[in-house]
């Protein structure tokens, strides 16, 4: 995955001022990562307060939660390199959002990250926090709502 300088504290970007972040099946797919996505809070697009990109927390759920995600598994045949949720969406707004055409979606997330080289990093202890609805995702219309 690629992301800007300053996305990604803690790690240097490269000349290009990227991050390219490396994750292994072995973690995105680890029972732990998959279970801390279950029941957690869908949102349209990723909360942001004051122009900073934010986590849910108990404080503020309420305010941008449209629904929930469950039963989180690994995708099977040609999708075994996605995470599947079935989706709950309970805002009638983020409802018509989704039958206008807004279908790809992002996970919001807290993981841990090494530095590898400059501009390289890896990803590990990813533990989920939301997942975005969003008009086009980091990783395309691979990751979109599949019904």
């Amino acid at each position: 995955m690629v992301y800007r300088a300053g996305e990604i504290q803690g790690i240097e970007p490269g000349s290009t001022g990227v991050i390219i972040v490396h994750r292994t099946p072995d973690e995105v797919f680890a029972q732990e990562a998959m279970d801390s996505f279950e029941g957690k809070p869908i949102v349209v697009d990723h909360p942001v307060v004051n122009g900073q990109l934010q986590l849910l927390t108990s404080d503020n759920w309420r305010q941008f939660s449209v629904g929930s995600m469950h039963n989180i598994r690994r995708g099977e045949g040609v999708q075994d390199n996605l995470l599947i949720a079935d989706l709950l969406i309970t805002d009638a707004a983020a409802i018509s959002e989704v039958m206008a055409g807004r279908r790809e979606v992002s996970c919001g997330y807290g993981a841990d990250y090494a530095q590898t080289d400059k501009g390289q990093a890896t990803q590990h202890t990813i533990r989920g926090n939301h997942l975005a609805l969003v008009k086009q995702g980091r990783c395309g219309h691979a990751c979109s709502i599949g019904d």
